[in-house]
């Protein structure tokens, strides 16, 4: 369970799959390509990389830990991922995107989905 008083607590993943981190500036790029983002208190930012080459199979292996899915063409998932763990703590997930990858938001154990 979330622990009391976190009420107002919100964590907010930003996903960039099609990104590179070495072109941000909140990353250490020479051009501020972050600017907003910079300016959030709290944030904490990644040097992520992704975990394959298409949309379609980084969904699968960019929400659980390293090697937490089966090396087979539908990265068949061997954990949890993210969504449902935050959930099994108290907390609840709104999940926004850009693509239409309906497949996995159905099964993505979040509490609301919406894409654009």
């Amino acid at each position: 369970m979330a622990p009391p008083g976190i009420d107002d607590t919100y964590v907010v993943f930003v996903i960039c799959e099609t990104t590179r981190w070495d072109h941000m500036g909140m990353l250490g790029y020479n051009r501020d390509t972050t600017p907003k983002l910079s300016k959030e208190k709290n944030l904490v930012a990644f040097r992520g990389e992704s975990c394959d080459t298409a949309t379609k199979l980084s969904l699968r292996c960019m929400f659980v830990r390293e090697g937490g899915t089966m090396d087979n063409p539908g990265r068949t998932l061997k954990e949890q991922n993210i969504f449902a763990v935050m959930k099994k703590l108290g907390f609840t997930s709104e999940l926004f995107a850009m693509q239409s990858e309906v497949w996995f938001y159905d099964n993505a154990d979040v509490n609301n989905f919406s894409f654009r």
